[in-house]
């Protein structure tokens, strides 16, 4: 229950400090989440899919490259089970290790909510499963899960800013 308060609070604050005077119609703000949708749908595309160099490159070009996707610039403050990750290259070559050592990972989403923060940053919440087969053939999971991304339209494109993730195993 507290990691569900403490992501709330952390929504609304990220989405307060994000939000502008600019007035979008609701036109506006429905193609800006039909885009979003769409590059949504394509990241997660390519995260369950089988693992190569290719397949990382092409995570790390949702990500806006000078942003941290955790929370901040140097130092980050990303724990990973228990580990403090406190510098940022340290946070991607940790996601480059998870990658590198899986086969694949099928990610099912089962609920998507989206604000529009700004004319040009969308919030997204989603929620559902995953789990994760690993090159030695072992499976984790099935995990339930929580994520937050903020995307922002940058050179054309929609980009994640900020990403915030809460999961655990399935009970059985």
């Amino acid at each position: 229950m507290k990691r569900i308060l403490y992501l709330l609070l952390g929504i609304l604050v990220i989405t307060y400090a994000c939000q502008t005077e600019t007035e979008l119609t609701d036109a506006d703000k429905d193609a800006m989440v039909r885009d979003v949708k769409q590059a949504s749908q394509e990241f997660v595309s390519i995260i369950s899919s089988t693992y190569d160099n290719e397949t990382y490159s092409k995570v790390l070009n949702f990500n806006d490259e000078n942003s941290d996707k955790m929370w901040q610039t140097e130092p980050v403050a990303a724990i990973f089970n228990i580990n403090v990750i406190n510098k940022q290259a340290a946070s991607f070559a940790n996601l480059e290790s998870w990658f590198e050592n899986r086969i694949s990972g099928v990610e099912n989403i089962q609920k998507a909510h989206y604000s529009v923060l700004s004319d040009k940053k969308v919030l997204e919440v989603l929620e559902g499963d995953f789990s994760i087969t690993w090159k030695d053939s072992t499976e984790s999971g099935p995990f339930t899960w929580v994520g937050t991304n903020i995307w922002a339209k940058i050179d054309g494109g929609w980009k994640i800013q900020f990403v915030h993730n809460s999961f655990e195993l399935q009970s059985e």
